[in-house]
């Protein structure tokens, strides 16, 4: 009798047969995830990358029922800022810098600062259309079968009030009344303990929802850290891509996604969106 504990194993656990072997287009890293996304399931995504794309991909493939993509949250980047956004949505996270002037003299929300290109005329207008998002978003939240998250990066600004930012303020040209924010990289710790929290909140409100959690494997665009954008880069996916997999162990509505993985595996021939969503439905349909 062997003693070999990888002997009989699936060929998908190993990388000769489950990776060198497969051809880049065949490639699928997935296996039925145990619960099915169906036509008639009302799917929502918070986040960058793929679960930007997934509402209007699924809308594509004929699944329209879709829940949010509505309301313009904006570039939600760190777990803090995913965290902080469904507690002002439901008015327990009050950040105390509300509209930023610009230097033309036009208003915009800190917290979606590229969203509304135009601006706004007041500070007022600002916060109203923030109020109606927001309501958006807890409709969503709490309607939504299937949320997809995608984490985008470890790297943020922190305002001195706590609040998180997508964006530092000098960035559109602003120096905020409120003081200028602070550089902060999260840790695995913080990120997981803020990513526990969402799930938390999200699961009184919604008990019944299962989370789609993925990796961005967009690069970061620039690190305020003094080391090469290279390796700040794999240094944020790494971390993200840790707390995603603690997440799926330790909360059974939470299931990963591998989007990360197959739009990085080869630097050339990187597999298109379609190829991904492709990947996404062998997963979660019911025909799986």
């Amino acid at each position: 009798m062997s003693l070999n504990p990888y002997r009989g194993l699936p060929a998908d656990q190993f990388w000769s047969s489950g990776v060198a072997a497969v051809p880049l287009a065949g490639l699928a890293p997935v296996r039925p995830a145990g619960f099915a996304i169906e036509r008639e399931t009302r799917v929502a995504a918070l986040g960058p990358c793929f679960a930007r794309a997934l509402p209007g991909l699924l809308d594509e493939a004929g699944y329209g029922l879709t829940a949010g993509g509505a309301a313009p949250l904006g570039e939600i980047s760190t777990p803090r800022q995913l965290r902080q956004m469904v507690l002002a949505a439901y008015g327990l996270h009050r950040p105390v810098g509300r509209a930023w002037l610009r230097p033309d003299g036009r208003y915009v929300d800190p917290f979606r600062p590229e969203v509304f290109e135009a601006g706004f005329d007041s500070a007022d207008a600002v916060r109203a259309a923030r109020r109606a998002d927001l309501l958006a978003l807890r409709a969503m939240l709490q309607d939504c079968a299937v949320l997809v998250l995608s984490l985008g990066q470890s790297e943020g600004w922190v305002a001195e009030d706590g609040s998180a930012l997508p964006v530092h303020p000098g960035v559109m040209g602003v120096e905020p009344d409120e003081g200028m924010p602070s550089f902060h990289n999260f840790t695995v710790a913080e990120m997981r303990a803020d990513m526990d929290g969402f799930l938390a909140d999200l699961l009184v409100v919604n008990p019944a929802v299962r989370v789609v959690v993925t990796v961005s494997a967009e690069p970061l665009m620039a690190t305020y850290e003094p080391r090469h954008v290279l390796v700040a880069n794999a240094y944020s996916k790494a971390a993200l891509r840790v707390v995603a997999g603690e997440l799926e162990q330790a909360h059974p509505s939470v299931t990963y996604f591998p989007s990360y993985e197959i739009l990085t595996q080869a630097a050339v021939d990187r597999p298109t969106w379609q190829r991904v969503l492709d990947i996404f439905l062998l997963e979660f349909t019911a025909s799986a």
